[in-house]
């Protein structure tokens, strides 16, 4: 007689099982690609912005640009805890460059003139200049640059997006 112990030879795997087997292998691959994928692209976006902000400053006429850079620097105070009080804006521009920008060869107070002409003045009777445009474009630049470097890669990622998406 035949031994019934015998290894008994394991039946072949058809293509069906093991394809059902790697398919949720494969799915987890392809939703992992998509979403780092999609997180560069937003990285990317995020520094576009970034640089289209800042070309934007350049181009844009004066008064406007000015008007977009006074929001960016108010938005900029503030995170660093620098808010305007119930003061007037060359005493708030003083104040900021006591409390915050000492030591930093910025001046608030050089710019606030700038500030108070396109957000109060009539653009007709007191346009900006270019020289205003630029003077606050290089405070404003400063600035941010100062800001930015006293945070965390993390943070000024989050930072970024909070200012310019």
């Amino acid at each position: 007689g035949g031994d019934t112990n015998a290894p008994q030879a394991e039946p072949k795997k058809d293509f069906a099982e093991i394809f059902a087997a790697v398919l949720p292998i494969i799915a987890a691959a392809v939703i992992i690609a998509a979403v780092i994928t999609v997180f560069i692209m937003f990285v990317r976006s995020v520094g576009k912005a970034e640089k289209k902000a800042f070309s934007g400053f350049r181009k844009k006429a004066p008064h406007r640009a000015v008007a977009e850079m006074y929001k960016l620097v108010m938005t900029i105070l503030a995170r660093c805890g620098v808010t305007p009080g119930n003061e007037m804006m060359n005493d708030f521009a003083q104040r900021t460059d006591e409390e915050l920008l000492k030591g930093s060869n910025l001046f608030m107070t050089d710019v606030m003139p700038v500030f108070i002409k396109c957000e109060f003045g009539k653009q007709e009777f007191s346009p900006v200049t270019e020289e205003e445009r630029q003077a606050v474009f290089a405070f404003t630049s400063a600035l941010y640059r100062l800001y930015m470097s006293r945070l965390n890669p993390l943070s000024e990622f989050f930072v970024k997006i909070a200012l310019f998406l």
